[in-house]
């Protein structure tokens, strides 16, 4: 094809004919310049041109009038592409002798016929129908349920042609060969394909029997409608989405394959194959937006990544275990079972089981089968001998082509009618079934699962259309990406995509106006609170922290290698220590202000091992000089080096731990851990900062920033002691620690980070582990960030002066403050974190005191 607009257009052999798949109708010869100026006008004139011309050089057109004589009295297989009707009446008075029995959709139609060409026909009078007329309904002189096609929605040859498929077919054959018998071991009972003329098989194998089509009528070729298992579970039943067993090495093709698309299309963004023009207009589900849109943000966590991806691996495993494995094609199943090492017999029928509504439009079966072929060819090359490594990689990226097509062609699924014909919206349905409780997941906790479908979704557009560009189908992704966008990714489009973001607005609604479950108790003298299954002394309490405090400035005293004679390490006057925040110069940090004097203490450190002859035996082998020849590079103690490492990352994830308690209300694990003491080049301008004695870290809150579209400046300050130790172990302890590390392990360069790990920082589940294995030893109880989070707001809201929780109630700065602090909206703060006991449902404990003190005047 000459380029990505005339894939709407098939060119049907049997009948010289060309289809237009948009329109759903055939396009008479000559009039195919006619149709593409009236229903194509967004093609450009030079792509009309092509398209005659492609269809003008390759194929052979039959004019209108010599089509008549082509067409057959009535059908065996429908012709694809074109809307197939059910509901066609057909003239029992046409014999043999006409050259096509007439037949028409409505009763009206028929009367006309009727009395034009077969003298007339007695309607019913008005009044109730007599008994004789009830008894003999049925006698009409038409036959009803009659499958129809029309090939011409107008003019010459406008007519429906009758359906009629034989009895005995070749699948029917196959399927007589091989009747149903119990399941094969390894699968479970898979969703039945249903038989609406009771007939063995759903069709040729080229033609499966007609489903309803993208626009609510029924097509041809599409995939039927399937059964709800014999005794369905969503734990053990395909219906479920689980994810591939070892066994279905398709289902793990297809998996891998996901895989390796999503990663393409982060890179094909990184790079800027899709450039920040793209990126915006694929972050804009509407045309009508009312403010500035922000590009795709795609710097997720891995493990983020990996729940994302499989939302849609269990899409990909639900319509192929529905739809596949119960196919009446044979070669297809044969396929299957050749791979998975599966009885071929069929699976068991049950017709007392529920139908499910969900349905396959023409591309996702044909999508599916080309999938299923393509895996099961790489599959059968893996196990091969001699097959090289280049060869399997291209049939790998022939596999991620088709597939991505393939989950575009969910998409793209047009819903008139009910929303449950998209397999995609009875998968998600399925989805948002709770198996341990039994019922349906609320807006809190089902949201998260429709937010990671769109995520991938615009991923896997992106790579689509980049693979369509690299096919020769458009000229440019953005192209193709924009037509993706039109059809199936917009708010207002009847698709699965927009009712998917129809709905999680709504939960996002409901989530926002929910309140959660109160767990926090506190003791009549408020000296202990209660938080689940964890009691909290607040006397007891504070002498963790102050205990916690004393360890960690025993161990900052440690890492700086004291001597016996020596009193204490050096301390540093806070109030004299001056910082310049504004100076954005890479590597600038309050340690090189002149004015500080600090730059001199950088090898003091390095010195003292130098020097001291203890220290110096301890960090470095000892070595015998020969005499006349020179002395040799002292070498170092590798396990000495080592032990002292350890030693400051014990350190620095106590600091961590003190920090996120007593930094004022608790930062995020992931903000904790990118807190840089100094400039750099990439990262912009440092967190940490000194600041009228105190040390201070600033982060910019970032989570819903692609909801939102704001950013959350959160100052935090450290007491005076915690202060001290922070200072006294950058001026004093992290040149020493880069030494070592630049010297003995060859780290290349010094990170910016203050809880830096190799090329990364540290992970929160290091500070979740210490908080609490510490808090269980010293207070019996169990600690974590989550329980802390709610912790620290209780105690704050106890005893701290606040106000409301709403904005649009009053004004309490320290309120509002507290809950920024926290990483939190004042709405967010009210209905979730901290929340007592005594808080139900729907209220909110500043109103419920309010009301108590109004009620008692």
């Amino acid at each position: 094809m000459p380029d990505g607009a005339v894939e709407c257009f098939e060119y049907y052999a049997p009948f010289r004919v060309i289809i237009c798949t948009r329109c759903q109708g055939g396009v008479p010869n000559p009039g195919l310049k006619a149709h593409l100026r009236r229903f194509h006008p967004d093609l450009l004139s030079s792509r009309r041109q092509a398209v005659l011309q492609y269809f003008i050089d390759k194929v052979s057109l039959a004019r209108r009038e010599d089509l008549l004589s082509l067409l057959p009295r009535c059908l065996d297989i429908p012709i694809p592409y074109i809307p197939l009707f059910e509901d066609g009446l057909r003239c029992r008075q046409c014999d043999s002798t006409t050259p096509r029995p007439f037949i028409g959709r409505s009763e009206r139609t028929l009367i006309d016929h009727y009395q034009s060409a077969h003298g007339g026909y007695r309607q019913q009078g008005r009044g109730r129908p007599s008994t004789a007329s009830v008894r003999n309904r049925g006698s009409e002189p038409w036959r009803c349920g009659v499958r129809c096609q029309r090939l011409f929605t107008a003019g010459t040859g406008s007519f429906f042609l009758e359906i009629i498929e034989p009895a005995t077919t070749a699948v029917a054959a196959a399927a007589a060969a091989h009747p149903p018998a119990q399941n094969p071991p390894g699968i479970p009972t898979e969703i039945e394909i249903d038989d609406r003329d009771g007939a063995a098989a759903a069709g040729s194998s080229r033609y499966p029997r007609p489903g309803r089509s993208d626009r609510g009528e029924s097509l041809a070729p599409d995939h039927a409608v399937g059964r709800i298992p014999q005794g369905l579970r969503a734990t053990e039943d395909p219906a479920s989405g689980r994810p591939p067993r070892p066994t279905e090495t398709i289902l793990r093709e297809f998996s891998q394959s996901l895989d390796r698309i999503i990663e393409e299309a982060r890179t094909s963004v990184l790079t800027e194959r899709i450039n920040i023009f793209d990126q915006t207009m694929i972050n804009m589900f509407t045309d009508h937006a009312t403010k500035a849109g922000r590009p795709l943000t795609t710097q997720l966590r891995e493990g983020t990544y990996r729940e994302y991806k499989n939302v849609w691996k269990r899409l990909l495993c639900f319509v192929y275990r529905c739809f596949l494995y119960r196919t009446a094609d044979p070669e297809v199943w044969t396929a299957i079972a050749a791979v998975e090492d599966l009885d071929t017999d069929g699976i068991s029928r049950d017709e007392a089981n529920p139908t499910f509504p969900f349905i396959l439009t023409r591309n996702q079966y044909t999508g599916l089968r080309r999938s299923i072929r393509e895996a099961y060819t790489l599959v059968g090359l893996q196990g091969r001998e001699g097959v090289t490594v280049e060869a399997l990689n291209e049939r790998r990226q022939k596999l991620d082509r088709v597939l991505a097509r393939l989950c575009m062609a969910l998409l793209e699924h047009i819903l008139p009618q009910s929303i449950y014909q998209s397999t995609v919206v009875g998968f998600l349905a399925i989805l948002g079934i709770d198996e341990k409780q039994g019922r349906f997941y609320d807006a809190c906790n089902y949201t998260p699962t429709l937010s990671a479908f769109v995520k991938i979704t615009q991923l896997l557009t992106i790579q689509a259309s980049v693979y369509a560009e690299e096919a020769g189908k458009v000229e440019h992704a953005a192209d193709m990406l924009r037509a993706y966008r039109a059809r199936c990714l917009l708010r207002d489009g009847h698709t699965p995509f927009g009712w998917i973001l129809t709905l999680r607005s709504q939960g996002r609604r409901i989530r926002n106006n929910t309140t959660s479950a109160g767990y926090i108790t506190w003791a009549d003298d408020r000296s202990s609170l209660t938080f689940k299954d964890i009691t909290l002394d607040i006397k007891a309490f504070r002498g963790f922290l102050r205990q916690q405090t004393e360890a960690l400035c025993a161990e900052l005293s440690e890492l700086c290698l004291p001597q016996p004679y020596e009193q204490s390490i050096p301390r540093f006057d806070l109030g004299k220590l001056r910082d310049n925040p504004a100076n954005a110069q890479t590597g600038w940090s309050f340690l090189q202000e002149p004015q500080n004097d600090l730059a001199r203490w950088q090898e003091w450190l390095i010195n003292r091992v130098l020097d001291q002859r203890i220290l110096r035996e301890q960090f470095f082998q000892s070595e015998r000089r020969v005499a006349g020849q020179p002395p040799k590079e002292p070498q170092w103690q590798v396990a000495r080096v080592r032990q002292y490492l350890e030693l400051l990352r014990r350190f620095l994830t106590r600091l961590s731990m003190l920090i996120f308690i007593l930094g004022g209300q608790p930062a995020r694990g992931t903000e904790l851990f990118s807190l840089r003491y100094r400039n750099t080049f990439h990262g912009g301008y440092r967190n940490i900062y000194i600041e009228q004695g105190l040390l201070g870290f600033v982060t910019l809150y970032h989570k819903g920033y692609s909801i939102g579209g704001s950013l959350k400046i959160i100052h935090r300050y450290l007491p005076p002691a915690l202060s001290q130790v922070v200072v006294q172990y950058l001026v004093l302890v992290l040149p020493f620690s880069q030494q070592l590390s630049r010297l003995v392990y060859d780290q290349p360069e010094d990170s910016a980070f203050l809880w830096a790990r190799a090329e990364t920082t540290w992970d929160p589940s290091q500070l979740s582990h210490f908080l609490r294995q510490e808090s269980a030893r010293e207070l019996q109880v169990p600690l974590t960030i989550s329980s802390w989070r709610h912790t620290a707001i209780a105690i704050s809201r106890e005893f701290i002066p606040k106000g409301t929780y709403f904005d649009r109630e009053a004004d309490s700065e320290t309120s509002q403050t507290l809950d920024r602090q926290a990483c939190h909206s004042n709405n967010t703060a009210g209905t979730i974190y901290g929340r007592l006991v005594q808080d139900g449902d729907g209220q909110i404990r500043e109103f419920r005191e309010r009301y108590r003190r109004v009620s008692l005047l």
